[in-house]
């Protein structure tokens, strides 16, 4: 499994998502990527290979950083 944490701005808490490809994660991890270095603003639903039933949604505005863990 890999991981994608984002942290977001104003927030001690680090958000996390799993894939199961180095393939997938990638793809991610340059989508994320390009939603940070845009002007418009943007929300990212993301889902966990894991978990597939838990859901999320960041502002793209919102995201400092972002790590790709490979486990």
């Amino acid at each position: 499994m890999f991981k994608i944490e984002l942290t977001l701005r104003n927030s001690d808490a680090e958000l996390f998502v799993q894939r199961k490809s180095e393939e997938d994660v990638n793809t991610l991890y340059e989508t994320i990527l390009q939603a940070m270095s845009g002007d418009k603003l943007q929300i990212l639903k993301l889902t966990c290979d894991r978990s597939p039933k838990n859901k999320m949604a960041v502002l793209n505005s919102e995201i400092i950083a972002v790590h790709l863990v490979a486990d």
